[in-house]
Order: C-alpha cells, then structure tokens, then sequence
C-alpha cells in the first residue's frame, strides 16, 4: 500500500443456526458445510454489486467542486481503476476491504491543501473533499445508500436451499 492509498473494511458475521440436538454428526457437519456455502455466496454478492455502487458514487455528478459547480471525479480514470476489493473469510466472519492505490485517492476522499507541482511560490490550492465511499453506505452527498443486505440475502437464501 502506497503512502496516500485509501483502504476501508467492513465485515459479515457468520449467521447463526440452530441445529437440532437430535441430529447426527453427519448432519450437522452437512448443515455447517451448508452454512458456510451461503455464506460465502452472499458475500460475493456483496463484493459483485459493491463495485457497481462504488463506480457509480465516483462518476455522480453531485460532488461540490472548488468553485462549487458539481461534477463526477473521474479525471483521467486512474482513480476509477485503481479500486480493489478483497475479500477475507475468517472462522466465524467474512471482511471485505476496499482500496483505491491511485496516489491521490486519500486526498481525493478527504479533501485537501496542495502547491501544485510541489511549487512553493504557488499559491495553495484547497481540493474539496468528496468522500464517495462514506457516501455509499451513509446515503449522502446525493448518493443512494447501498444495502449491503439486499444482495447478501437474496444470494444466501438462493444456497441455502
């Protein structure tokens, strides 16, 4: 990971089922298998649709700029490109991670002071922030709230049968 690289976690409990006491070992070690099966399917869902909403949230046009028109973020695309997801399955969890390594990904997110061309007889330069990832998950900034639900339990239920 780069010095200005933007990276964010999140995460989905393993859920919980209650297996019938009567059952046998077989069984339960099938329905456990079964568990985690629609587990994992619900979380690559979630990572599947999750780079749509992330996409789209970077091309909006609702992002205040300095002079404060609005437009989408996408310049030249390498921040657009730059996004990386990983997925993480762990015993009783499974962790997304989101990344962009464009160099100016943070500085983009937060927003910033820059000298352009790293000029110091230059006058400063404020970049708004435009934090498009927060705007996903909190539905602000004129970007619709992604339900991580929805596609976690349409494909969970869909394995789970």
């Amino acid at each position: 990971m780069g010095k200005f690289d933007y990276k964010q976690k999140f995460s989905f409990a393993l859920p919980k089922v209650k297996v019938d006491t009567k059952a046998s070992k077989k069984e339960r070690v099938a329905a456990k298998t079964k568990l985690v099966k629609a587990h994992q399917a619900g979380v690559k869902a979630v990572e599947d649709k999750i780079g749509f909403a992330l996409d789209k949230a970077v091309r909006s046009k609702t992002w205040v700029w300095r002079d404060g028109a609005t437009r989408d973020i996408v310049d030249t695309g390498k921040l657009l490109r730059s996004r990386q997801l990983k997925v993480q399955y762990l015993q009783t969890k499974a962790v997304i991670g989101i990344q962009y390594t464009a160099p100016y990904a943070t500085l983009v997110h937060y927003g910033g002071a820059i000298q352009p061309y790293g000029n110091r007889n230059a006058a400063t330069v404020l970049i708004p922030a435009r934090p498009w990832i927060d705007a996903i998950f909190e539905g602000s900034y004129g970007i619709e709230k992604f339900d991580l639900s929805k596609p976690y339990n349409a494909a969970f239920k869909a394995a789970f049968k």
